[in-house]
């Protein structure tokens, strides 16, 4: 996981839709230019719903990116609403065992036994074999490998990338006849999925540190909207005729807070925010928070 002075790749997400075949070229080449320009932006076609995504470091982030899409000649797009981009990892380790079988011709066979194991911040997904003999071919090892390794991006509780986990081939059973390089695959994903039910899973938000410079007049109805946003207050500091806010507050909760400062500061109070750590989710949300690409655009 990033120390507190890393920016991950990105936080917020956004669908956006193209009107048309031409627009969704038109849209590919813009993206390609935006993304060129600035590293901290990405984009990509999601698989599973055909949607294009464009996700960068904050909500003004990707505002100041669609206005540039938007300003580009002869692009209609629909926009969808910004989301998270949440992680998702595992609460406690599990043995799993799992066969992938097909009947119909031509049949499938492949079983796998894998322990799955909560690892440190940071690690990402790490994959090892750990079969005493080698009574498994090494195609299917990299096999249940590639398996896991597609299979976690999709995550196992709201379609977001399942992080910081290790995975131990422990034993495998192929037959001669019906086990294929792809049976394996399917036999890992199998085992994967069952990691919803099995794994724990949790949901790990971006928590960002900010700093709200307010006159004192304004500093408690601020405080008390920042608490509403389950924020943990660390200080409130004086800084001559002004008090200085530091807090650590999720970025789900921080959605249009500019806005909101505004009119509770009068105009006279302003925010600086940066990406701190991700936790895990306190307290349950609404399935549209945490449903990947739920924010979907629009006509």
């Amino acid at each position: 996981m990033p120390s507190s002075d890393e920016m991950p790749a990105h936080l917020v997400e956004i669908c956006l839709s193209p009107r048309s075949r031409a627009d969704q070229e038109r849209l590919a080449l813009e993206l390609r230019r935006l993304t060129t320009q600035d590293s901290a932006l990405s984009s990509w076609v999601d698989q599973e719903s055909g949607l294009t995504i464009l996700a960068g470091q904050s909500e003004a982030h990707l505002d100041r990116a669609i206005g540039e899409l938007r300003g580009a000649r002869e692009l209609q797009i629909d926009v969808g609403e910004p989301q998270v981009a949440y992680l998702e990892t595992l609460g406690r380790p599990v043995d799993l065992d799992h066969t992938h079988r097909k009947t119909t011709s031509p049949a499938e066979f492949a079983r796998v036994r894998i322990v799955f194991e909560p690892a440190a911040h940071g690690s990402g997904f790490t994959f090892e074999n750990r079969i005493v003999e080698e009574t498994l071919p090494d195609a299917f090892v990299a096999a249940v490998g590639r398996g896991l390794e597609h299979a976690r991006f999709a995550g196992v509780l709201a379609g977001f990338p399942l992080t910081d986990f290790r995975a131990i081939l422990l034993d495998g059973v192929h037959h001669d006849a019906d086990s294929t390089v792809l049976a394996f695959e399917l036999a890992a994903r199998g085992a994967f999925t069952k990691l919803r039910q099995k794994g724990a899973p949790l949901l790990l938000w971006p928590i960002m540190k900010i700093e709200v410079t307010t006159p004192v007049e304004f500093a408690s109805a601020i405080i008390g909207d920042l608490t509403v946003r389950d924020t943990h207050i660390l200080a409130r500091a004086p800084n001559g005729p002004s008090n200085v806010i530091h807090g650590l507050v999720p970025l789900a909760n921080l959605f249009g807070y500019g806005r909101v400062l505004e009119v509770l500061g009068r105009g006279q109070a302003s925010v600086v925010m940066r990406y701190d750590h991700r936790a895990p989710c306190r307290r349950e949300l609404p399935i549209q928070m945490t449903t990947r690409h739920s924010g979907r655009p629009s006509a």
